[in-house]
């Protein structure tokens, strides 16, 4: 690394707000990030062209860092990490240095944490031994199909655009259906998937059941050539007469709906997180390149156009961390009573919109001032904003997440009824 640093998580977040196990795991991860990520990056971007397992040696060396069912109760033999905040600056941190390996290794804990929200004992003691063990193992949030375009990452649309049915049988659930772009596709060791139950309809007939590979009719559909976050292997998997016990449903009607909208929530709150990380990775390549490129007798840095450009990515990426650390704040103290979690949902969902848009926004800036340096492979900052992008168009992308900040100021519903629609259906007739 060269003597240029950028000012993390230790000054930018208020004292006190990250306790002392949270710092000295931050400090682990980013020294694994310099040492072992940013020296690898382009190589392991390229295995995913040459069909080698790079990523997946990195995920193996990761598990010392206790990342892996971080958000496992510590009576399990996790770590006992709770706090949104903690696991979003994790993510920003693995996104500086690779936002496709931190989105596979995090985005477990997204789907993890309907079952330890709501207590579920059968699959938390399914899960922790391999958790806790030596070996990489990785989850999966399965929620998106095609079929039903955004609607299953926007709140308002979730029971009618699932595909995914699940049906009683036999004192089990059978599943049948299709989840597409799915992370880790070909490689998690369980899925937490979205499904209409046929015991109801609307919201409260949403479950969320936990898949655990090898299981008879679950099988993967082919992974994505996907121009960013190569590495986190968004794939499709199809689900045909798939039976899981009834405990492995999360909790139940109702509630199911709840712990979607938390797991989503968090979803986004680290797609957010690793996107400003993708960003201070890209302004940092900036700051070295333009202290070693000299104009008019000097660093072009010290010209006042650049250092105003700089400053710019710099001040729109603080007030991104800042936007997701509020975020993160708001889910960790969602209760019932306080927050109720549509709208958590709604501000992890407008903090990705908004550290999204700054993280692409700055690397743009970065490019710019780098010229043709800024998208040829030779430099990092090409692959930060194509990760970037991807994280901005993830999670139902930007408009899923405007119609979810909609309603969190009014009752926004896109079926409202509307006579003059009825009106006229009726002259037509």
């Amino acid at each position: 690394m060269s003597a240029v640093e950028l000012k993390g998580w230790e000054g930018s977040f208020p004292a006190g707000l990250l306790s002392p196990s949270d710092i000295m795991m931050l400090r682990n991860v980013r020294s694994f990030v310099e040492a072992e990520v940013l020296p690898r990056r382009r190589d392991l971007e390229a295995s995913t062209r040459s069909g080698g397992r790079d990523y997946e040696d990195m995920l193996a060396r990761m598990v010392p860092l206790g990342l892996q069912g971080c958000t496992l109760p510590e009576e399990r033999g996790g770590g006992g990490v709770s706090s949104a905040l903690t696991l979003a600056a994790l993510a920003e941190e693995l996104g500086r240095g690779d936002a496709s390996l931190g989105w596979a290794a995090l985005c477990g804990e997204a789907a993890l944490r309907p079952a330890v929200r709501a207590g579920n004992v059968e699959v938390l003691e399914r899960l922790a031994p391999p958790l806790c063990g030596d070996a990489p193992f990785t989850g999966a949030l399965a929620l998106f199909e095609e079929s039903g375009c955004s609607g299953l990452e926007e709140s308002g649309q979730w029971y009618p655009a699932l595909g995914t049915r699940a049906a009683p049988a036999d004192g089990r659930w059978e599943l049948n259906g299709r989840k597409d772009r799915v992370t880790n596709s070909m490689r998690a060791g369980f899925f937490c998937v979205a499904a209409a139950a046929e015991e109801g309809e609307g919201e409260g007939g949403i479950g969320l059941f936990y898949l655990i590979p090898p299981l008879e009719g679950l099988a993967g559909a082919g992974e994505r050539d996907m121009g960013g976050l190569r590495g986190a292997q968004l794939g499709d998997i199809e689900l045909k007469g798939v039976r899981v016990p009834s405990a492995f449903r999360a909790a139940g009607p109702e509630e199911d709906t709840a712990l979607l909208e938390d797991a989503q929530a968090l979803a986004r709150l680290l797609a957010a997180a690793l996107a400003v990380g993708a960003g201070l990775g890209a302004l940092h390549e900036a700051l070295e390149f333009s202290a070693e490129r000299p104009a008019a007798g000097k660093p072009i840095r010290q010209h006042s156009v650049c250092a105003a450009i700089l400053a710019d990515a710099a001040s729109s990426l603080q007030a991104a961390r800042d936007c997701y650390a509020s975020a993160a704040a708001f889910l960790d103290r969602n209760t019932a009573e306080d927050a109720p979690g549509h709208q958590a949902l709604a501000r992890a969902s407008l903090a990705k919109l908004f550290c999204c848009r700054a993280a692409v926004e700055a690397t743009n800036r970065c490019m710019e001032l780098m010229g043709s340096y800024g998208y040829v492979s030779d430099y990092h900052i090409e692959k930060y904003w194509r990760d970037a992008k991807l994280l901005q168009l993830m999670e139902g992308g930007t408009y899923a997440a405007r119609l979810d900040g909609a309603r969190w100021l009014y009752p926004f519903d896109p079926l409202f009824p509307n006579p003059l629609y009825e009106e006229m259906a009726g002259e037509g007739a």
